[in-house]
C-alpha cells in the first residue's frame, strides 16, 4: 500500500516518497517550510523561503504560531488553540489533510510542528527527513517568490492533549523523584549539546543558567542525526536511534519499559525546540508515552 492511501501517515518521509504522493493526488497534502534559526544567527527562514521552496508549500512562522504572552517570555510555546486553528486555517488546512513539514536545515525545527499539529489532535503530519536541502539535492521541482494564498479553511479550533506537555511544576515534583529507586518517575532526556547540560558552556540566551535538572540525562539532538550528507541532517536509522536510546538509558531494559508503557518519557531543552527531535525519535521507536517541558528555560535554577 503507498503512502498516500494509508489512512495514518508515517512520522517521516523522504523526498522520493513526498514526490510520489504529491504525484498520486490521492490525498490532499500541504506542505509547510517550518525553518527556524537561532536568534543568534545571520539567517532569515522567511527571506529563504522566497528564494527557494517546495511547490505550493506555505511558510509557517514558528514563533508567531506560539504563545507569545505567556509570562515566561520563553520563544515558541504551544499556541492557545484560537491561534492554533487561525494558522492552520491560513495555511488552507483542512482537518483530515495530510500535512508535511520541513525545514530548511534538514531536520531541525520541522520536528517542533510535527509535534505542534499532534498536540491538538492533528495526527496525518509527517517530517520530510533531510527538508529542502535533500529535496533539492534529490533534484526535486522548487518555486521561488511569495507564498501562494489560499482561501482561510475554517478549521475548528482543537483541544489540546495535555498527555503531550509537561508544566513547570509537573517537572518541579518529577525532580525530586530519582528513576533509579521510583517506578513513577518520568524520565527526563535533555536534548542540549553535553557542555549546555553540564555547564561548562553558556546558554545562548542571555542571564540564563547552564546545567541540567536533577536525574535529567543527556542525549544531544545530534546524537539522533545524520550529517555524513554535505549540506543537511536527517535522522539516523532506526537501529542507530535504538542504539543510542540503549545508550542513554543505561541498557536495553530501560528502553523496553518505555516502548511498553510502563515508563513515560519528557524530553526537553532550552525551548522546546530541539527536544522535539528527541520526541520524534522516540516515536519512531514506538515509544507510546512523551512529552516535551517548554519552559525549562524560564526559571532553570528552581528545578
Amino acid at each position: 500500500m503507498s503512502i498516500a492511501s494509508m489512512s495514518s501517515v508515517p512520522l517521516i518521509v523522504s523526498p522520493r516518497q513526498l514526490s510520489k504522493a504529491l504525484e498520486s493526488r490521492a490525498r490532499p497534502i500541504r506542505l509547510l517550510d517550518c525553518s527556524w534559526h537561532m536568534p543568534s544567527s545571520p539567517r532569515d527562514a522567511l527571506a529563504e523561503f522566497h528564494e527557494a521552496h517546495l511547490p505550493q508549500a506555505h511558510f509557517w512562522p514558528v514563533d508567531e504560531v506560539a504563545d507569545v504572552a505567556h509570562p515566561s517570555g520563553v520563544p515558541h510555546m504551544l499556541p492557545p488553540a484560537s491561534v492554533f486553528a487561525r494558522a492552520a486555517s491560513k495555511a488552507g488546512i483542512q482537518r483530515d489533510d495530510w500535512v508535511v513539514v520541513y525545514d530548511s536545515v534538514g531536520v531541525f525545527a520541522a520536528p517542533r510542528t510535527s509535534y505542534t499539529f499532534r498536540a491538538f489532535g492533528h495526527h496525518t503530519v509527517s517530517v520530510l527527513d533531510g527538508g529542502l536541502p535533500r529535496w533539492k539535492a534529490d533534484g526535486q521541482l522548487l518555486e521561488s517568490g511569495e507564498q501562494r494564498e489560499r482561501e482561510p479553511s475554517g478549521y475548528p479550533q482543537p483541544q489540546l492533549d495535555p498527555s503531550l506537555v509537561r508544566s513547570f511544576q509537573q517537572i518541579l515534583a518529577n525532580t525530586h523523584r530519582d528513576p533509579s529507586k521510583d517506578s513513577t518517575a518520568e524520565i527526563v532526556m535533555d536534548a542540549r549539546p553535553a557542555a549546555r547540560f553540564d555547564g561548562s558552556a553558556p546558554e545562548p540566551r542571555p542571564g540564563l543558567s547552564s546545567g541540567h535538572m536533577p536525574h535529567s540525562i543527556s542525549v544531544p539532538f545530534s546524537s539522533l542525526l545524520d550529517s555524513s550528507q554535505a549540506g543537511y541532517t536527517t535522522l539516523r536509522t532506526a537501529d542507530e536511534l535504538q542504539y543510542a536510546f540503549i545508550d542513554a538509558l543505561g541498557g536495553a531494559a530501560a528502553l523496553d519499559q518505555l516502548r511498553a508503557g510502563k515508563r513515560s518519557l519528557i524530553t526537553s531543552c532550552g525551548s522546546g525546540m530541539t527536544a522535539a527531535i528527541i520526541w520524534l525519535a522516540a516515536k519512531l521507536l514506538a515509544i507510546p508515552k512523551v512529552s516535551i517541558f517548554d519552559e525549562v528555560s524560564m526559571i532553570p535554577e528552581r528545578l
